[in-house]
């Protein structure tokens, strides 16, 4: 097997063979039960499945955690097929899934023996013979003479989560791949000694990145779990810590929330997660009170506060763009104007160079002026599949240094503190009332604090016009286990809150059953779905009762 650009894909190749023995993933179940997987079982099941398939240009992936999955992706990497992961469609996100189908354009579709009916029912009538239905294969395969793919060559469509769009499908190259793992290795100190654990899905950037290809890059172990496990019981993950001296994980400020709720104080006690050197935390904004309520309700594990590593990334940069330094302390800013308290997701990691400019007129703005953050590097991808349009449209050209260079426009709103990057709110999700603007994600986490019985991270702030005003109108999710509460005095609360930190009234409250405010496959919250729920008035069977 050859290619013309040596990729890390060699190197994976090359060390599966010569260490066959060895445990390269070890999966938890929901009992805390362990399978493994042998560096001669992965190459195996890999080689098989890129001889199924052969021939193809690119698959879709709809696998459930395990081992299956890997099969697929290295085997598409293996046979230069384009690999297309995507969440395990159900009857209610046919729609989405036929968007997939459609745009992305794959002649194949991998999948695990268990699944394959399911997904042969889903697929429309009318592009069935277009398809080609597949199933991983754990035997021998013949790939001898195969010709391994190039650092320009496209490794992936990472379908984006579509929390303010239609999902775009993100052209990742084998070398984006490799700038980034590079940088992942470099800024943790990964090595062949370390242990990453993700619970985190596999169709999206971090888990199936840092989750499933840095053990690879890094030749060392890596555990995986289902997050249907890790949210249902998040225990499972902080014993997995302890059980296989986890070294390198994290996840999304939810889940350390989540840990806090569900384990209490007795059980938290009796953890050890002295072997962990960080914990990174992103993919959503990142709350210094979670922080500081889950260094302190786990202080007697061995776990410490500067552990915690926030950072910054999304698909368009291939995962990771910037991120606080293991054993830093963590930095904190709370911008003129407002009562927020930001958390400093770190400096960028090498070559990514990050400006801010006004999202209006495109100038450059200053060190410490709030804007949206546009990044340069090698870890950016060039653009969309399918969608020339879009592409351009977040390409923005600007002249720095005399030289004029092509950045990503994020449409993400931040600064830069000391050469640190503070992310402060979205473009798309910001509300403007009275000519100020507010960000969403900071109404909603106001409003989570209010009541012990709101579920945090499960909550939709929107802006409507009544009588020709905008006004602010809030959707909050009660957990399923919470008593009759007055909902009057309750929403007196939230309204209060929200008037002391913002100066602003809400014009509506509702409460909603838990799971019933919609979301991405990722678990961000579907603002401008809300919106529309609301005002088509279609919410009634959703109203916590």
């Amino acid at each position: 097997m050859t290619s013309k650009t040596k990729t890390f894909l060699n190197d994976t190749l090359i060390w599966l063979k010569n260490n066959p023995d060895q445990v390269v993933y070890s999966l938890v179940g929901d009992d805390h039960s362990t399978s493994k997987l042998t560096a001669r079982e992965l190459l195996q099941g890999v080689q098989s499945t890129a001889s199924t398939l052969s021939g193809s240009k690119r698959a879709l992936l709809i696998f459930d955690t395990g081992f299956e999955f890997v099969y697929g992706l290295l085997g598409c990497f293996l046979s230069r097929v384009v690999a297309i992961p995507i969440a395990i469609p159900k009857p209610k996100t046919q729609e989405l899934f036929k968007h997939f189908l459609v745009h992305a354009q794959p002649d194949a579709i991998i999948t695990s023996p268990s699944l394959r009916p399911r997904i042969d029912q889903l697929i429309p009538s009318d592009i069935r013979d277009t398809i080609k239905l597949l199933e991983v294969k754990n035997g021998d395969g013949l790939t001898e003479g195969l010709e391994l793919p190039d650092g320009d060559d496209i490794a992936l469509i990472q379908y984006t989560s579509g929390s303010t769009s239609q999902p775009k499908g993100v052209t990742i190259s084998f070398s984006n791949l490799e700038h980034n793992l590079q940088a992942i290795k470099t800024h943790f100190g990964l090595n062949k000694e370390s242990v990453c654990f993700s619970w985190l899905p596999h169709y999206h950037d971090m888990g199936l990145i840092d989750g499933l290809l840095s053990p690879l890059y890094n030749q060392c172990k890596g555990v995986i779990a289902s997050p249907r496990t890790v949210v249902a019981n998040p225990i499972v993950w902080l014993k997995a810590i302890e059980n296989f001296r986890i070294t390198h994980t994290g996840g999304p400020n939810f889940i350390l929330d989540l840990c806090v709720d569900k384990v209490n104080k007795a059980d938290a006690e009796k953890l050890d997660l002295s072997s962990l050197t960080h914990i990174y935390v992103s993919a959503e904004p990142v709350r210094k009170n979670t922080l500081d309520r889950f260094a302190n309700h786990f202080k007697s594990t061995g776990f410490k506060s500067n552990h915690f590593t926030p950072g910054y990334g999304l698909a368009e940069a291939t995962l990771m763009v910037t991120c606080k330094s293991r054993n830093a302390k963590l930095n904190y800013l709370s911008p003129d104007n407002t009562l927020a308290t930001y958390v400093g997701l770190g400096l960028p990691i090498p070559g990514i160079d990050i400006q801010i400019i006004d999202p209006d007129s495109g100038q450059l703005l200053k060190e410490g002026q709030q804007g949206e953050i546009i990044l340069h590097g090698p870890t950016i991808t060039k653009g969309y599949f399918n969608d020339p349009e879009k592409t351009t449209e977040v390409n923005f050209t600007i002249d720095i240094d005399d030289e004029s260079r092509t950045y990503l426009r994020t449409g993400d709103i931040g600064l830069l503190s000391g050469g640190e990057l503070f992310v402060t709110g979205r473009l798309k999700d910001t509300i403007i009332i009275r000519g100020a603007q507010y960000f969403a994600e900071d109404l909603e986490y106001v409003t989570s604090l209010s009541s012990d019985i709101f579920l945090r991270s499960a909550c939709a702030a929107f802006s409507i016009e009544y009588d020709q005003i905008e006004k602010i109108v809030i959707m909050q999710e009660v957990k399923k286990s919470a008593d009759r509460f007055s909902s009057d005095e309750t929403a007196e609360r939230i309204r209060g809150n929200i008037f002391d930190h913002f100066g602003l009234s809400v014009h509506d409250i509702l409460f909603m059953a838990q799971g019933s405010i919609p979301k991405t496959t990722s678990g961000k919250i579907r603002r401008g779905e809300c919106k529309k729920l609301y005002l088509d008035k279609k919410l009634d069977d959703s109203l916590w009762h």
